[in-house]
Order: structure tokens, then sequence, then C-alpha cells
């Protein structure tokens, strides 16, 4: 059951932040990076790769997770298993793609919003495991 909340607490966080972020908010930034190439998002493709992070982030999450009596566990949790594994494969496409001389910014960019996901997530999940 904690699983499952938690999946699916992801999966909210990743759609009302991540969407917006790659898609409205830094949009131009990320066509210049030749991060997002593609004219519109295929949703069901996006919310799937949603999913999927979401199931693998949970899955060490649960592993990783100790019950103890410190708030801010959750999150710490959330920033390991979520924000240094995206950071591995966003400077691994920095490195391999024509990132147009912008993969500081493109790194940055992706540091802010995984890092205020694994915030909000691992509130919440924190809250469900505790």
């Amino acid at each position: 059951k904690r699983f499952i909340l938690t999946w699916i607490a992801f999966t909210i966080v990743a759609v009302i932040i991540g969407a917006p972020w790659h898609v409205k908010l830094f949009a131009e930034q990320y066509k210049s990076f030749n991060f997002i190439t593609a004219n519109e998002v295929i949703a069901p493709l996006a919310l799937s790769s949603m999913l999927l992070l979401g199931f693998i982030s949970t899955h060490f999450f649960s592993y990783l997770y100790k019950n103890v009596n410190d708030n801010c566990k959750g999150i710490k949790t959330a920033l390991v298993v979520l924000l240094l594994p995206r950071m591995a494969v966003t400077f691994a496409f920095a490195a391999e793609q024509n990132v147009n001389g912008n993969a500081i910014e493109l790194i940055l960019l992706e540091f802010g919003l995984y890092s205020i996901m694994a915030i909000v997530w691992g509130f919440i999940a924190g809250k469900i495991y505790r």
C-alpha cells in the first residue's frame, strides 16, 4: 500500500512540476539545448517515462528509507534516489549530444527541476512511510 501511494505521489509531482517545467516554463531553453526536439511532446510516452521513473525511484526509496525521528529523512532519501541518478543522465546527455554550448545551463535547469521534485516528493513519501 505504501509503495503504491508513494508511486502515485511521484507521478502526480512529476506531472504537476515536471511537465510545465519542460513544456512551458523553459521550453525554449530545452529546445535550444536539443533536449526536446519534437514539435509536440507525445503525452503517453512522457507519462510512461514518469511512471517508470516513479516506479524505480519508489522501489529504491522503499529500500533506503529508514523510519527515524527526522522530518527531513524522506527528502534526503528522495535526493539520493531521484536527483543523483537524473544528474548522471543529464551529465551524459550534455557530454554526448550537441547542446549548442549550453551544457552548464542544461545541467542547472535539470538540477533545479529534480531538486524541487525530490524535495516535494520526499516530503510526501516520508509522511507515507512514517
